[in-house]
């Protein structure tokens, strides 16, 4: 198996020796810093505008501009704040020769997203959207057997469900920047780009449910093999990754999207023949985050063809959503 395509190979950066985080919400709070403590130690910077007792954090700045005028050359950004400021900020740390790793979803034009690869580009920077579970070894070794037997495939059935939107979140707002759709759905859009998958005949439903709280959507495709795709609020948490094939045998793993550490379940089906293992992975922020600047600079151009791909669909799913 070919795994450079799909995860760069760990080992500690001996080119970042501190790291600012932008953004200070629960999820920075309590899975990035966590595991930026253990590789960063005491080099930990952050910007912005919350107050912040947080002993791990040796400086606090409370705007970019100063944190890239009084941090060392060799600071690595982590961008953790809403989808809708994500270029803004990518676009002054590039240009002040700054490198990014950015939350999920990264962009959401294609326009942006053009402007700011060319700057990484020519000024041979990192520009990294932060895909956890793509670390995970159970996910690496699905997307090569998928890849593998694609044209025995006859059904990639995803299904990623959340109880409820986060409160006081950028999650309550109603623009496509800040929907369930890019926040949950670039999980999806981002596998199959990594399947190689076609995505021009992908298209977007609203399921509707009688429950002004929900908010469900289905994607899906009009091509073999067929693409059926869950996600949305609806009450229950669901993440599972279901394939089926044309001789009748089956795979299944939960969760499927996932970065923490923990069990996943592993279910085969060949026919008569029921397969069930538990495959333990480790932390997969702490994986992607000990992945050296070499390493992420060595599949750039690869990573940045399969976001273009997602970024591409959002902008296509977006006209529809604003427009209701």
């Amino acid at each position: 198996m070919s795994s450079q395509n799909i995860s760069l190979e760990t080992g500690p950066s001996s080119d970042w020796n501190s790291v600012c985080l932008i953004g200070l919400g629960e999820h920075a709070i309590n899975k990035l810093l966590p595991k930026l403590r253990i590789r960063y130690k005491k080099n930990i910077s952050v910007v912005s505008s919350k107050n912040s007792d947080i002993k791990s954090i040796h400086c606090k700045f409370t705007s970019l501009d100063e944190a890239i005028e009084k941090l060392k050359e060799n600071t690595l950004y982590v961008i953790a704040t809403p989808p809708s400021s994500h270029y803004y900020l990518s676009k002054k740390l590039l240009s002040k020769g700054k490198d990014i790793l950015i939350e999920k979803p990264s962009f959401l034009k294609s326009n942006e997203f053009d402007i700011l690869r060319k700057i990484a580009y020519k000024k041979k920077l990192v520009l990294a959207e932060m895909m956890m579970y793509l670390e995970n070894d159970i996910v690496k070794n699905s997307i090569y057997r998928i890849k593998k037997n694609i044209k025995s495939v006859k059904l990639i059935n995803l299904t990623f469900t959340i109880p409820s939107n986060p409160k006081n979140t950028f999650r309550n707002q109603k623009f496509f920047a800040n929907s369930v759709i890019a926040d949950i759905g670039c999980y999806p859009l981002n596998f199959l780009a990594y399947l190689d998958l076609p995505m021009n005949s992908i298209s977007i439903n609203k399921v509707n449910i009688n429950n002004p709280k929900f908010s469900m959507y289905e994607i899906k495709n009009n091509k073999m093999p067929e693409i059926f795709i869950n996600i949305g609020c609806c009450g229950i948490y669901e993440n599972c990754l279901r394939v089926d094939f044309c001789n009748h045998n089956s795979l299944e793993i939960s969760p499927f999207f996932y970065g923490l550490e923990g069990l996943r379940n592993e279910i085969t089906i060949n026919k008569t023949l029921f397969n069930l293992k538990k495959k333990e992975e480790s932390n997969c922020f702490q994986k992607l985050f000990d992945r050296s600047r070499e390493n992420w600079l060595k599949n750039q151009e690869f990573r940045f063809n399969k976001m273009s791909k997602v970024i591409d669909l959002f902008e296509k799913f977006s006209i529809d959503y604003e427009r209701v």
